[in-house]
C-alpha cells in the first residue's frame, strides 16, 4: 500500500484508482500556450496536469 495524497478534490495512492496525469512542456509563464496545452490534455482524458515553476515569471503566471 502506498501513501494517500490529496490533489484538489482527488486522492491518489493508497489503493485509489490510477490517475491519468501529464506535465506541460511549455513555459508556465507563457499563459496562453500553457492553458491551450492543459485544455488539450484534459480533453484527452488527463486528470492531473502538472506544471513547472522555475522563476518569478512562472510564479506570477500561476495566478492567471
Amino acid at each position: 500500500m502506498t501513501k494517500r495524497v490529496r490533489i484538489g478534490d482527488m486522492e491518489i495512492g493508497g489503493g485509489n484508482k490510477i490517475a491519468v496525469q501529464s506535465m506541460l512542456n511549455v513555459k508556465t509563464s507563457d499563459v496562453k500556450a500553457a492553458l491551450n496545452q492543459a485544455e488539450k490534455l484534459v480533453n484527452a482524458g488527463c486528470e492531473i496536469v502538472r506544471v513547472s515553476v522555475l522563476d518569478d515569471s512562472d510564479v506570477s503566471a500561476i495566478k492567471e
